[in-house]
């Protein structure tokens, strides 16, 4: 009976032991072909979309904020809108006593002109990588006298 049950035993720890084998070579093979797959695909490329929010953000943190421009403007802040747009805020220091005298229209034109010219010429910049500067004027009394927004296409067209 020894002999008998001492057969029986046999064939089943076999069949175990290739079962344990061949599991391993299964995930052997797995590794291998996960690893040829890997080698063999192309490398992800860092999106812009990410490094124009990054850039937006630390632009936002990093820009002197309550600056005097000149004697009628004050620069406030610099926030971030979201992830591909930068605010600029402005206090118009006389437009309570002389609303006349601030035409937005002409402190556009010398934005544009002078982002253009800066942000254009690297292909690094906020408006290159397709961000949107916006610039919000206001005074003490009136929250907002305007605003208004520089794009790459601003700059192109």
């Amino acid at each position: 009976m020894n002999n008998l049950k001492g057969m029986k035993s046999m064939p089943g720890e076999k069949t175990r032991k290739t079962l344990v084998y061949s599991a391993w070579g299964l995930l052997f093979l797995s590794v291998v072909g996960v690893l040829v797959i890997q080698a063999f695909q192309e490398k992800p490329q860092p999106s812009k979309p990410t490094f124009l929010s990054d850039l937006i953000i630390v632009t936002a943190r990093t820009t002197a904020q309550n600056r005097i421009i000149d004697e009628d403007i004050t620069f406030v802040r610099a926030q971030a809108a979201n992830s591909h747009a930068l605010k600029f805020y402005y206090t118009l220091t006389r437009y309570d006593t002389h609303p006349n005298n601030v035409d937005l229209g002409v402190m556009k034109s010398n934005i544009l002109k002078a982002n253009c010219a800066a942000q254009m010429r690297s292909d690094q910049s906020i408006l290159s990588l397709g961000g949107t500067l916006i610039y919000i004027f206001g005074s003490k009394n009136v929250n907002e006298v305007g605003q208004f927004e520089i794009n790459k296409q601003s700059c192109e067209g």
